[in-house]
């Protein structure tokens, strides 16, 4: 029964399969098939038969009214006058000649003749009445009818060989069940047409030749078979590990083992490098089996550029997807979204998959279409951290039924609400992979040398940041539990404060010393990271690079041109997408290409592996930014043994110039933030003691024993 069925309101091919996805299901059910078109062809009556088999043997009807195709000189010779449209259309119909060698379609023909002869088929030719009109029938329109309920369509398909299989058409679908008027008035339409009651056009029988040339055709009995013989009809095409990948890694499949034990719920921390990507994929895989194939999918990502670099391996995974953000490639993506939700709703699809940013789940309109969602939902969340935010927060409700988490450092700078907001919605992690682990036991990420270089504040820098530092005191407290909370004041200044260490004046000078002593005359892949980075950095609006971001861009493209020769191409999100691939295949390449200058878009999931050294001038003391900046130089490349990172240190004063009545007390905060980088960076490099002798100098300078910071990793 058709009732019982669902069906897409529009059918557009070739995306969709009109024959396979909606006329072999519908007919299956149907009693009777009637069908207006604007054009006939023997080959329509051959691709009609495709679905048909079940109606016709529970007793089920075809009726037809068409148009036949005529040729260009009797088109002309109707307009002319020389001949009369209807003596036309009857000397080619009664001429028109039915011939095929094709086993398949002499079935077909067999299948037909018999309905002929049962009285299940019947035939009209359309004309217009205005005879002065080289026009002919272009009404198109179909009706499939249990006897009770039935499924109108209309649209731009003929019912030809090529209108049903290979055009790009379309059909509007309607039901009396859902939408009655626009269902009964295409019904009513048809019976018009077939009773010869509309006025504007005349109808008239199809010939007897015709008919003969279709009996030749029939055999003893039907091969009730033939779709089965003729089509194997494709099995659903679900997401799946792609043939490139062999296996996943022993911790990935760990990672993905835990999540469904824990009701497919959980939190991936694993480093960058590790391939959370792929084990997030795999984990919606490994979902989408569990549950029949039945789930919607929302991958959340912080910034445009990681939507196109995940819609790579969704590509590779076989995945259907919507890219939900404004200037979306899909530019009609808010159609593709609500078409998809319909169908998902409606089980017309099994699954639905958005790919969106953090600002576009946030929109009106994303949240309006998820919130119709009626069937369960995943979601995928890469660098969760950045979903810490009170606006952000508000969004992740129980929508979502499982959900993933990706972060090596979910854990929020500063932030204790949300960071315990995140885990109390994301749950607890399901694996911690270090990068100790990925470089010295699995050997997934090149090994490197780090390099601490200490560059100063000058005077009158030295005397901001000491201000900025006495009005931040007054704004910040210790609880009880020894946690540190700020003011949102206090923000303001903790920002303006950063901004001075990563702009110190005399980066730029030493970074050209470094470079001048470390390059090599055939060195390439080197990156330089610029930017003043924020003490609260998880609202940073793409596009949108701080004046004094470029500003020390500038400075460090103008230096290294000028001063070293050398060819310098920058890397921001100013960038189309589209720029920025092409930079990073010269990159690769080495030949055009010496250094890239960086503004904040390699922060985040963004691979270049060719990167072999990287010169970092600005870092805040926020963890997650300076973990993901030492992981864009150690993928694995052809050729790269291990990675240099060159970091410059900022310090408030020059070692050799302290002496005990100076007023320091100031100096150990900024020291204390920086050095711990450092050790961070230094503790898992080839030559830990570089940054061992650094923090020895120091300690002897202030007369203090610096304090490690404890082994995170």
């Amino acid at each position: 029964m058709l009732l019982g069925m669902r069906f897409k309101q529009e059918y557009k091919s070739p995306v969709d399969n009109v024959v396979e996805d909606f006329l072999i299901p519908a007919l299956s059910e149907a009693k009777s098939y009637d069908r207006a078109v604007g054009y006939f062809s023997s080959t329509s009556l051959v691709v009609l038969t495709r679905g048909i088999s079940k109606m016709i043997q529970n007793g089920g009807k075809i009726r037809i009214v068409c148009s036949p195709e005529l040729s260009e000189e009797d088109i002309i010779a109707i307009k002319t006058g020389l001949k009369n449209r209807k003596d036309v259309i009857k000397n080619y119909l009664s001429h028109y000649e039915i011939k095929t060698d094709d086993y398949f379609e002499q079935e077909r023909l067999n299948m037909l003749a018999h309905m002929i002869e049962d009285n299940q088929l019947e035939i009209k030719i359309a004309l217009t009445i205005d005879e002065s009109e080289t026009s002919i029938f272009h009404t198109k329109i179909g009706i499939i009818s249990d006897g009770i309920y039935f499924v109108a369509f209309s649209g731009s398909m003929n019912e030809s060989l090529n209108g049903l299989m290979k055009n790009p058409e379309h059909i509007d679908v309607f039901t009396n069940f859902d939408d009655y008027s626009r269902a009964i008035s295409k019904k009513n339409m048809f019976e018009e047409f077939w009773n010869n009651e509309d006025p504007t056009v005349e109808v008239i029988d199809f010939p007897d030749d015709l008919k003969k040339q279709i009996t030749k055709y029939k055999k003893p009995r039907i091969n009730w078979n033939i779709d089965k013989e003729q089509f194997k009809m494709p099995e659903k095409k679900y997401p799946k590990l792609p043939a490139y990948i062999k296996e996943l890694r022993p911790y990935q499949e760990k990672a993905i083992v835990n999540w469904k034990n824990n009701n497919y719920v959980g939190i991936y921390d694993m480093c960058t490098g590790a391939g959370k990507t792929i084990a997030a994929l795999q984990s919606a895989v490994t979902l989408l089996e569990d549950k029949n194939h039945k789930m919607g999918i929302v991958i959340l990502c912080p910034y445009q550029h990681l939507v196109d670099q995940w819609c790579r391996d969704l590509d590779g995974f076989g995945f259907r997807y919507v890219i939900g953000y404004s200037t979306s490639p899909q530019r009609d993506w808010k159609n593709r979204l609500k078409q998809a939700v319909f169908d998902y709703n409606n089980m017309l699809t099994d699954y639905f998959c958005l790919i969106t940013t953090n600002d576009s789940f946030a929109s009106k309109f994303v949240t309006e279409q998820l919130d119709n969602v009626e069937r369960d939902m995943l979601i995928i969340a890469d660098e969760a951290h950045n979903l810490g935010t009170n606006r952000l927060l508000n969004k992740l409700d129980n929508r979502f039924k499982y959900r993933l988490a990706l972060s090596a450092t979910i854990d929020r700078h500063n932030d204790a609400f949300g960071t315990a907001s995140l885990y109390n919605y994301f749950g607890e992690k399901c694996i911690i992979y270090t990068l100790r682990q990925a470089i010295y036991e699995d050997k997934k990420l090149t090994p490197y040398h780090y390099h601490p270089i200490p560059v100063y504040l000058n005077e009158q820098e030295l005397e901001k940041y000491n201000e900025l530092s006495d009005i931040i005191q007054k704004y910040i407290r210790k609880e009880k539990d020894g946690t540190i909370t700020y003011d949102k004041k206090a923000e303001i200044y903790l920002i303006k404060r950063a901004r001075i260490v990563a702009g110190c004046d005399q980066k730029i000078e030493k970074l050209i010393e470094t470079i001048r002593d470390y390059k090599l005359e055939n060195e390439n892949h080197m990156l330089v990271y610029c930017g003043a980075t924020t003490a609260v950095d998880c609202d940073y609006q793409e596009k949108h690079p701080l004046s004094e971001e470029i500003t020390q861009l500038q400075k460090v493209e103008l230096n290294l041109h000028n001063k070293l020769g050398m060819n310098v191409s920058k890397f921001t999100s100013e960038e189309s997408a589209e720029k920025r691939m092409s930079i990073a295949r010269a990159f690769d390449e080495g030949i055009d290409i010496k250094a890239m200058v960086a503004i904040r878009c390699l922060d985040e999931g963004v691979d270049i592996p060719s990167i072999k050294t990287v010169f970092i001038l600005a870092s805040s003391t926020n963890p997650k930014e300076y973990i993901q900046r030492r992981g864009r130089v150690l993928r694995k490349f052809e050729g790269k043994d291990y990675a240099e990172i060159f970091d410059y240190i900022t310090l408030p004063r020059e070692l050799n110039k302290i002496d005990k009545y100076m007023d320091t007390d100031r100096d150990l905060g900024l020291i204390c933030r920086e050095l711990k980088r450092a050790y961070d960076f230094g503790k898992l490099s080839e030559n830990l003691i570089d940054t061992e002798e650094l923090i020895n100098d120091i300690e002897m300078a202030y007369s203090f024993i610096f304090e490690r910071s404890a082994d995170n990793e």
